[in-house]
C-alpha cells in the first residue's frame, strides 16, 4: 500500500492462472485436472485401494452411463403409458382403450423398476 504508481511494475503482478501455476504445476492434456494420487494415499490407509481403483475405471463409467440410460428409456415409457391413460380418462378421440388394456402388465413392471 505504501508504494507509488511509478514504483509499481506491471511484469511483477501474477495473473490468477500464473499463481495456480506457480502453486500446483503446469497442467497439460497429458495431466488429469483432479489428483487422483490424493484419493489413492487415503485409500491405501485405509485398505481400500481396489475399490478405487474400480471405481476411478473406465468400465465402472460405462455401466453407469447404460443404467442413466436406460433409466431415461424407462421414464420415457412409463410418461407414454401415463399419456395413455390421460387421454383414456379425458375422452380424447383416439384414446378408446385405458392404458392397461394397450399394455398389460405394465404398470406392474413400472413398480419392479422403480426399485431398480
Amino acid at each position: 500500500f505504501g508504494q507509488k504508481a511509478s514504483e509499481l511494475d506491471s511484469s511483477s503482478v501474477d495473473s490468477p492462472a500464473e499463481k495456480c501455476e506457480q502453486r500446483h504445476g503446469t497442467m497439460s492434456y497429458e495431466q488429469p485436472m483432479y489428483r487422483v494420487s490424493l484419493v489413492e494415499r487415503r485409500a491405501k490407509s485405509c485398505g481400500m485401494q481396489r475399490l478405487v481403483r474400480i471405481v476411478l475405471s473406465e468400465t465402472f463409467e460405462a455401466a453407469f452411463a447404460v443404467l442413466i440410460l436406460l433409466n431415461t428409456l424407462t421414464m420415457a415409457f412409463e410418461a407414454q403409458y401415463r399419456g395413455f391413460e390421460s387421454g383414456f380418462v379425458l375422452g380424447y378421440d383416439n384414446h378408446v382403450r385405458s392404458a392397461d388394456d394397450c399394455w398389460p402388465g405394465a404398470a406392474v413392471v413400472f413398480i419392479i423398476l422403480e426399485w431398480f
